[in-house]
């Protein structure tokens, strides 16, 4: 949140109001999904299936923390 905070100020209000809303859909979906989702999946699936999300999350930090380049200064070629 701290990160989010730092790097918009204006909207710092904001920020912090969508990741907490962020994360209670993510506990409710956490606590109240995987039941029904166990009647389709095992669970030993779900979880494996669930370790995976840390490759495309893992890539997206990395996109998202890097340092903005001016328009025009990108790789050519």
């Amino acid at each position: 949140m701290a990160y989010g905070i730092a790097a918009h100020p204006e909207e710092g209000t904001q920020m912090a109001g969508l990741l907490v809303g962020a994360l209670m859909v993510g506990e409710g979906i956490g606590s109240f999904g995987l039941g029904p989702l166990q009647g389709l999946v095992s669970l030993d699936h779900i979880y494996i299936l669930s370790a995976f999300w840390a490759f495309p999350l893992l890539w997206l930090a990395w996109r998202n923390s890097r340092p903005a380049r001016a328009q025009g200064t990108g790789f050519h070629g």
